[in-house]
């Protein structure tokens, strides 16, 4: 067996979610980090988030984790009042661990990433009090994102001073790169940490599918929020209308609210499952179109106009055309339609939406070339060791 190699620089990621979660965030933190070996870095992160449900095995990394919080199964933690009154004293002893933690476990950067913010700031607090250098991994919008009031006040006013005090910033995706490159003209530590994937985990699937005329499946994976709901919820509606064909929609939903439960087990044809990763990948190439969608009018289009899904790596592996309906200044949109991967969709005609479905079906010619781009794309863009390749090189130019 080939031994991994080490980071250029120990060093210490701080995520509230990671490995082997399934959302896109740690997903594309397994990507990267996979690639290396695990005495060269290591996690601190939340028992909160870490034990919650919605983790695979086949994401797990043997890499050392700490917790800056209190187990969940310590009994004051159901104590509202206790939560509230040891507040103050908690984030004290949050930095002292972690500064306990860079010092012996021998720490040499600091990369913390995104969600709402707390990351990233205990992150750049830590890198004052310990002198080591940080970079944030934004695998979210930032104060562009759709945060709760306070949260969005917080981001607001510490991200311009989060990034010009960085020694590095990592982007998690190229329409990242344009936007922030935008915002920051005058900052030139912008490096790329693109989504990656592995083609070996798709060697078995299926290249040549039976024909199916007359029962359709159309495949979502991935959370239901503001940012794919409403599009989604159009795409169901011009299913519904198509008549010459049965199809089906299959939502893979890591752990689904109740209330989308309710919403979307009352429309026929409508299946809500989850899957480990190996299933998922069958599932994804035993379907007749896989679906992206990104919504219009949104609390925050800008993360519509930057972001690509973590689920897109695998769909251009599948081997199963893809159908985009997101707007046309959306980065999905124009990233499909640049390199021929997907239909695309870029408005709300609900005619157009069941034009395209059923061209998909019907035209083989079409859909062999949309699969082709696919994989040529995913080759190009998101092979996860050529990006990991130039994640460690970043690291190895840091002073």
């Amino acid at each position: 067996m080939i031994e991994k190699p080490k980071l250029p620089k120990k060093a210490l990621i701080l995520a509230n979610y990671t490995p082997p979660a399934i959302n896109g965030a740690a997903i594309c933190l397994f990507n990267i980090f996979s690639n290396f070996n695990p005495d060269s870095y290591c996690f601190l992160t939340s028992h909160k988030n870490f034990e919650k449900k919605g983790s695979d095995p086949a994401y797990s990394l043997s890499c050392h984790y700490f917790f800056y919080d209190d187990d969940r199964n310590d009994k004051r933690m159901l104590s509202k009042w206790y939560v509230l009154v040891s507040k103050p004293f908690r984030i004290y002893t949050k930095i002292r661990k972690a500064l306990k933690i860079i010092k012996e476990e021998r720490i040499e950067v600091l990369i913390g990433t995104t969600g709402r913010g707390q990351m990233l700031i205990f992150t750049y607090i830590l890198s004052k009090l310990s002198g080591k250098p940080y970079c944030p991994y934004i695998l979210d919008l930032y104060k562009h994102n759709n945060l709760p009031g306070p949260w969005k006040i917080i981001a607001t006013f510490f991200e311009p001073i989060l990034f010009r005090g960085a020694s590095l910033i990592f982007l998690c995706c190229e329409g990242y790169m344009d936007f922030y490159k935008k915002q920051y003209p005058k900052l030139n530590t912008f490096r790329p940490a693109f989504h990656g994937g592995f083609s070996e985990d798709y060697s078995d699937i299926q290249n040549v599918k039976p024909n199916r005329r007359n029962e359709v499946t159309i495949l979502f994976s991935g959370a239901i929020y503001w940012l794919a709901e409403g599009a989604l919820d159009e795409v169901i509606e011009a299913c519904q209308e198509i008549k010459e064909f049965k199809i089906n929609i299959l939502l893979y939903i890591p752990a689904p609210s109740k209330k989308l439960i309710q919403k979307y087990s009352a429309i026929p044809n409508i299946q809500i499952l989850s899957a480990t990763k190996s299933a998922m990948i069958r599932a994804m190439n035993q379907a007749d179109i896989l679906l992206i969608p990104y919504s219009w009018n949104t609390q925050s289009q800008d993360v519509v106009n930057t972001a690509i899904p973590s689920k897109l790596i695998g769909y251009l592996l599948s081997n199963t055309p893809i159908l985009i309906h997101a707007p046309r200044e959306s980065y999905i949109s124009r990233y499909g339609r640049k390199n021929k991967f997907a239909c695309v969709v870029d408005d709300q005609d609900i005619n157009k939406i069941k034009s395209a479905i059923k061209k998909m079906i019907i035209d083989n010619e079409y859909t062999t070339e949309l699969i082709r781009n696919a994989q040529k794309t995913f080759f190009e863009n998101h092979d996860a060791r050529i990006n990991s390749k130039i994640f460690y090189d970043s690291l190895l130019k840091l002073n």
